[in-house]
């Protein structure tokens, strides 16, 4: 039993050793394609150059959904074609789905030309068995990778023999 509890604790000691900067790989994403939005409610305002979405709100590009109770897009502002997408801003129930990985946060915030996500504020991603909890989720759309910080936990679910 004692040899057990070694060996189980020496195969851990890389997720602890992780432990404040996990990285989960959540697929690769093509962000040059377009954006749909749908929600209750749409609110436009040309002085800022943003559009307000709430209600529930769901947003698809390509394979990847991002629901939430809020969306702000911000747009470029005059001058740079206007109406191409710079920021986009979830909040309130964030739940973002790429394939059969499931992120969720209170706020996301996805700044298209970086093809960054950055979800904030008890975040929780869902990998198969494996649930993995944090302060942040760095996600790059291009190369698939995030990376988890703060405060990481990670419940690991052996596979059966």
């Amino acid at each position: 039993m004692r040899a057990a509890c070694l060996a189980l604790l020496i195969a851990l000691l890389p997720v602890a050793a992780a432990a404040q900067g996990a990285a989960v790989d959540l697929g690769q994403h093509d962000s040059s394609q377009p954006i749909e939005v749908t929600s209750d409610e749409l609110r436009l305002d040309r002085s800022r150059n943003t559009a307000m979405f709430e209600g529930n709100v769901v947003a698809t590009q390509g394979a990847l959904t991002l629901t939430s109770r809020q969306l702000e897009v911000d747009y470029g502002a005059e001058g740079t074609g206007g109406s191409s997408i710079r920021m986009v801003t979830a909040i309130g129930d964030v739940v973002m789905v790429n394939g059969e990985d499931v992120a969720q946060s209170r706020r996301a915030v996805y700044t298209v030309g970086d093809s960054l996500i950055v979800m904030t504020e008890d975040v929780i991603v869902i990998q198969g068995e494996t649930v993995l909890t944090s302060d942040q989720l760095t996600y790059d759309l291009a190369s698939g990778e995030g990376l988890m910080e703060g405060r990481v936990t990670t419940l690991l679910v052996p596979e059966e023999e």
